[in-house]
């Protein structure tokens, strides 16, 4: 494809033109407010400032994009949909008056509303391009999508535009394509997608744009509104060294900021001090010690949504200990704290500790939010854990996405209490002495314990490792691919009474997660870290897994940066691979280990006749309890955790 050279004169003269126009136009509407907070400077021009004339494909097939005027959704994400605002990327999400909103069935208009809480748009969530007709293949896949001139996702923050791999989805027979970014996403970053005029319709012909995208293209948007968004069309023209009539669709957009509230909220309960507010009591079994006490813990969710200032209120969490036997030894004992799966309850621990207590380590578990014991739990309600924790509705058939999105960030914080707590007040007996290691505490998230460890671990500084077992993110496609999901996916289908209806508007719901879903945590849990020390992590993903599907597991994998380790069933992308098991210190110059292990099989007994492999099943098999056991063996041994094989140590045959 033809690059064009740039004249970096034409392209000041052009931004400060428009910057001026916006200035004086005083019935500017959103998208005058909003990118006028975020115009691309002065290395950025279309190509009718250089006097070359533009000559856009007259194709039959159209990208009939009008932000302000659409009846139906043909863009998403868009700052056309944005206004200045006090916040962290300075913009806030407008929707009134949009034409297109009138077009969403009733289950949609929460979210839709909810969007207007954001600062920005989506890390993880999908962008969605609607053609008026089928289009060819979309390049998909980290090789495709980075070499790709066809279709291209760009971070725009940079000098020239840096690309994004995606995975791109297609719907609607081929009009509409979804891309979804194989990482997540810079917050409070500018980013554009364009697709040229490589990428053909399906009957062969060049795909046309709109007459108001080539406006903005062009320097000169006919509707005054869009007149302050041009300079960023400008400089996505500049950074990808695209001419206009080169272009067949294009969006830009700004993330919204991620994990600014909970790290507000962290600050403040590293301040605050924890004890007991109803003392454990103890009964003993052959097996270990079962304790039950409660904490005050705090809440953050300042009027339903994390906030600022924060203004937390308190409820009272129980807390279940299972410590070793008192003929293993005195404490303080080596702390495991478990995360339990969706629809479960703190209970579950008893599962770890029936492996814990003979090794002389201790497990520690609360409820989740809505779940079990917890003081937000609904109790008596068949299946409330699982639709108050999504925020579904079946009353009013309505979908709060901001309330998974708390759900999510005050499960961490909840999370981080009790880790204060277990170090402030380690005495669980009540004979005087520490029963707790506060200096050697590991976490086992299974499920959804297992996707609420991303935040809990990046936001924490006093977890050493973290075993996150068939745990995923970008968490919306639990519900759109996980097979276990599938009864509440047909039943919003039926509501929306569209086949993909559900799918098409995955990205908007997604939006509303990514402030909470664990990919935006995840890329600072090994690196870029908020605090402390990175810990070391093993995590764990079933082939084929029915309920937290295998699209979630890469995303996450690929999110954390861990190494997966052989053998490889499945390719996950952008994560490097390791040669051999075991695997032992694999990052930060050997002092941490962080791996992906792939589970095709489970077995009961050694070299016994393998199962395929499940999401629950996989728990009850000896190669799990091997490799999760054996690596935090070695971390409370004071080495560097070890990831093996246990295939290979226990001789697992392959399945038949």
């Amino acid at each position: 494809m033809r690059r064009l050279p740039l004249s970096i004169a034409a392209a000041l003269c052009l931004s400060i033109a428009l910057a001026v126009a916006a200035c004086g136009d005083d019935g500017a509407g959103a998208a005058g407010d909003a990118a006028g907070a975020d115009t691309a400077g002065g290395d950025a021009t279309a190509d009718t400032a250089v006097g070359e004339p533009l000559a856009f494909c007259e194709g039959a097939t159209t990208f009939a994009y009008d932000p302000l005027g659409n009846d139906v959704l043909v863009g998403f994400p868009d700052d056309a949909w944005t206004v200045a605002g006090e916040s962290a990327t300075g913009l806030r999400v407008s929707l009134e008056h949009m034409a297109w909103l009138d077009s969403l069935p009733d289950l949609l208009r929460a979210p839709a509303d909810d969007l207007a809480a954001l600062d920005g748009w989506g890390t993880s969530a999908g962008v969605v391009l609607h053609f008026s007709a089928p289009v060819s293949a979309v390049p998909s896949g980290e090789a495709a999508s980075l070499a790709s001139d066809a279709v291209m996702l760009v971070a725009l923050d940079g000098e020239v535009a840096e690309r994004v791999p995606f995975e791109a989805q297609a719907l609607d027979d081929g009009t509409t394509i979804v891309l979804w970014p194989m990482r997540p996403l810079a917050p409070k970053a500018r980013y554009g997608v364009v697709v040229t005029t490589a990428l053909t319709a399906a009957d062969g012909g060049c795909v046309s744009p709109s007459p108001t995208l080539r406006g903005l293209l062009a320097g000169a948007p006919e509707d005054a509104r869009l007149v302050s968004l041009a300079p960023r069309y400008a400089e996505l023209l500049a950074k990808t060294g695209l001419r206009a009539d080169e272009v067949s669709a294009a969006l830009v957009y700004t993330t919204q900021s991620v994990g600014d509230a909970s790290r507000a909220a962290a600050a403040d309960i590293a301040t605050r001090t924890y004890a007991w507010s109803v003392a454990p009591t103890c009964t003993t079994t052959s097996a270990w010690r079962f304790c039950k006490g409660a904490f005050t813990a705090w809440d953050y969710r300042h009027e339903g949504f994390l906030g600022d200032p924060i203004t937390p209120v308190s409820y009272e969490i129980p807390v279940w200990i299972w410590l070793p036997p008192k003929s293993a030894g005195g404490g303080p004992y080596p702390t495991i704290i478990y995360g339990h799966g969706i629809g479960s309850r703190a209970a579950e621990g008893e599962f770890v500790a029936q492996s814990a207590a003979p090794l002389g380590f201790a497990t520690v578990a609360i409820s989740t939010l809505r779940h079990g014991d917890h003081p937000t739990a609904r109790q008596g309600v068949a299946n409330a854990d699982v639709l108050d924790l999504f925020g579904l509705d079946l009353g009013s058939f309505s979908l709060k996405g901001l309330v998974f999105r708390e759900n999510l960030r005050q499960a961490a914080l909840d999370k981080l209490q009790l880790v204060a707590l277990l170090r402030d007040a380690p005495d669980v007996t009540g004979d005087g002495a520490a029963d707790l290691d506060g200096d050697r505490l590991a976490y086992y998230g299974i499920s959804l314990g297992g996707i609420m460890g991303s935040d809990f671990l990046a936001l924490g500084t006093h977890v050493g490792a973290a075993v996150l077992a068939v745990a995923g993110g970008r968490l919306v496609q639990v519900i759109t691919e996980g097979s276990s999901f599938a009864p509440v996916k047909d039943l919003l289908t039926g509501i929306l009474d569209d086949p993909e209806g559900v799918e098409r508007l995955a990205p908007i719901i997604q939006t509303l997660i990514d402030g909470g879903d664990p990919v935006s945590y995840a890329p600072h849990v090994l690196a870029d870290r908020f605090a402390g020390a990175p810990p070391h992590v093993l995590q764990q993903m079933v082939i084929g897994d029915e309920t937290v599907p295998n699209v979630t597991n890469r995303s996450l994998a690929r999110a954390l940066g861990v190494t997966l380790v052989p053998p490889v069933f499945q390719e996950v992308g952008l994560i490097d691979v390791a040669a051999s098991a075991p695997v032992r210190g694999n990052r930060d110059g050997g002092a941490v280990t962080a791996a992906l292990f792939q589970y095709d099989r489970q077995s009961y007994t050694p070299g016994g006749t393998p199962q395929v492999a499940t999401h629950a099943g996989i728990f009850g098999g000896i190669e799990s309890e091997e490799q999760t056991f054996g690596f935090f063996s070695s971390y409370f041994a004071g080495e560097v955790p070890l990831v093996t094989d246990p295939y290979a140590d226990l001789g697992t045959p392959p399945l038949p």
